[in-house]
């Protein structure tokens, strides 16, 4: 009987210690999250239908704060979004789908969706966004992966963006048309609840030992289009 009763113990524990490390609390998601995507290998791995020109750097997918609080409703208003913040969404946190306009639709599910549990404005909401691209911690982590043709071993980047954000972030792959290697889709930078401070991700396992970003040759020198925020957060430092 005592044997029995520690081995439910046991099993007990066992399922606290897997919930302690789960981002989910039934349907609701319970972490922070601040998430980017290489849109090349977002599309081409069939995430989505996408238009053409699409950006060859990191570019914002959303802020998605954690669903524990009772959402807010939100209605959408483009034209809240102006001046500089609408140029910097344009080119930081574009849509990507093939459809008449992208950008509006794109912005309108991430606020009515996401934006809900943010305890901000519309316009908060998306310069905060573009705030935390800025940040010399994540632009660092981001630069660290964009070399062309690199092959990443999964635990060596992962600690070497550690060192730069003192937490884990967490990868997402797919694998290519040609089923032969994994592509990097998503980074996903975790944040306690105040939107700055970094905190480590539950741990995922899509993209297996090793994966690439970039596939393409390597250049001499990189795109400038890739590092037009690393600039600018230098210069605002």
């Amino acid at each position: 009987m005592e044997i029995i009763l520690i081995l439910i113990i046991l099993v007990a524990s066992s399922s606290s210690c897997q919930a302690m490390f789960t981002d989910q609390v039934g349907a609701k998601q319970k972490i922070d999250k601040f998430v980017v995507l290489f849109a090349p290998n977002y599309c081409s791995t069939g995430t989505q239908t996408c238009r053409s020109n699409l950006p060859d750097y990191f570019t914002i997918h959303g802020i998605w704060p954690n669903e524990l609080s009772p959402p807010i409703p939100r209605t959408f208003d483009l034209s809240l979004l102006k001046d500089q913040l609408l140029e910097d969404l344009r080119t930081h946190w574009p849509g990507l789908k093939n459809s008449d306009d992208p950008n509006e639709e794109f912005w309108k599910h991430q606020w009515e969706k996401h934006g809900r549990y943010f305890s901000g404005t519309q316009v908060e909401y998306f310069q905060k966004g573009i705030n935390l691209l800025r940040t010399e911690e994540i632009q660092k982590a981001l630069s660290e992966l964009l070399i062309n043709g690199k092959k990443y071993v999964t635990v060596d980047i992962l600690k070497r963006l550690k060192d730069i954000t003192k937490s884990n972030p967490a990868f997402s792959c797919k694998d290519s048309k040609e089923g032969t290697t994994k592509l990097l889709v998503e980074v996903t930078f975790c944040l306690d609840p105040d939107l700055t401070t970094h905190k480590d991700c539950p741990e995922k396992q899509s993209c297996g030992t090793e994966f690439y970003v970039d596939t393409s040759t390597p250049s001499p020198s990189p795109s400038p289009s890739r590092y037009v925020i690393t600039e600018k957060a230098v210069a605002s430092f």
